[in-house]
């Protein structure tokens, strides 16, 4: 599937002519490609159907899962499920929201589906930007970029989706945390997607684009990117961000999400390093065993205390995505970088 075939404003805006193009980011035209997928060619699901974790999950127990912390409920959704689709259009909370992956740049990233309380219903353009899947809507049929959630095109140009947290686990580590949550299953009434996202697109991505990865996050509204690459060689990372301390935990029992990554393989799990009465470091014991240096007190790579003087205490969680490195910085550069 070719990415960049001739970029012609004219043809695309008679394409999309309820787009108004007199509204578009400045480099718009100098960065958008065309793989040559029409609208929605790749069908988003707007229709999704859950089922239990123990129906959804028995034979998926290392799956990379995309996971949502309701009031409520808990959503999880299966990141091979979600690739089918690109984008899952749902609620949670009653809260209209879009499940989103671009399995180009390994960017699985959830989105508030509202503009000025107007809900949308969001759709595969068929253009990408930088390798990264450009959404658009069913209300001013504006461009929006999967990455960042900025309005790129249209008269939302320069409008901003709100990211919702979420995290990224595996199937077992799903069912041990929330044996009560609700998880994407596939149905014969699904909307089929192209041959090309079901046949060896997992085995032939990683020719078609760099896949170094980094883990991001925001702080303080402030990107943040730290080389995957290392917390997989470490298994740990502290690190302190204008006067805050923090610790990014390999979660390495957790597969690939879309293309298959020869060397950086696994996610990870980020937390702010301290409780009420502790700022904590720690180290490893007997190469395995996540001690603080403070306490003594075990933890696990999901900031539980479980052994020790800190046993049940939880650290505070930092939403952290999993993003191909070149995208990320060509969207964020001027992002911090822990390499």
């Amino acid at each position: 599937m070719p990415f960049n075939n001739p970029i012609i404003p004219e043809e695309i805006k008679k394409q999309w002519s309820n787009t108004n193009f007199n509204h578009h980011v400045e480099d718009l035209w100098e960065t958008i490609q065309s793989p040559g997928v029409p609208r929605d060619g790749i069908p988003p699901l707007d229709s999704p159907f859950f089922t239990s974790v123990s129906e959804a999950l028995h034979d998926r127990s290392h799956d990379a899962m995309i996971v949502l912390e309701g009031e409520r409920e808990v959503k999880a959704y299966r990141v091979d499920d979600v690739m089918l689709h690109e984008i899952v259009n749902d609620t949670l909370d009653d809260i209209p929201i879009a499940v989103t992956f671009c399995p180009l740049c390994n960017s699985a990233i959830v989105y508030k589906r509202m503009v000025d309380e107007q809900i949308l219903r969001l759709g595969v353009s068929g253009m990408l930007r930088h390798n990264d899947l450009i959404m658009w809507d069913d209300v001013m049929e504006s461009w929006w970029q999967q990455m960042t959630g900025e309005g790129i095109a249209g008269e939302w140009t320069g409008r901003q989706l709100e990211m919702l947290p979420s995290y990224i686990l595996s199937g077992k580590q799903v069912a041990d945390s929330y044996p009560d949550a609700k998880v994407l299953t596939k149905t014969n009434r699904d909307p089929l997607p192209p041959a090309y996202q079901t046949g060896d697109f997992k085995e032939r991505g990683s020719k078609m684009v760099d896949t170094k990865k980094v883990m991001a996050t925001f702080l303080n509204n402030f990107p943040v990117a730290i080389d995957f690459e290392r917390i997989r060689r470490e298994e740990f990372i502290q690190v302190e961000i204008d006067g805050t301390p923090y610790v990014i935990f390999a979660n390495l029992g957790v597969n690939d999400m879309g293309i298959k990554l020869l060397n950086d393989s696994g996610q990870a799990l980020m937390y702010v390093a301290s409780t009420k009465d502790f700022t904590l470091t720690f180290d490893l014991e007997d190469g395995k065993r996540i001690i603080d240096k403070e306490t003594g007190s075990e933890w696990n790579v999901f900031g539980q205390g479980i052994k020790g003087f800190l046993n049940g205490e939880k650290l505070k969680k930092v939403p952290l995505y999993p993003h191909f490195k070149k995208p990320w910085f060509q969207f964020y550069p001027q992002s911090v970088y822990i390499g």
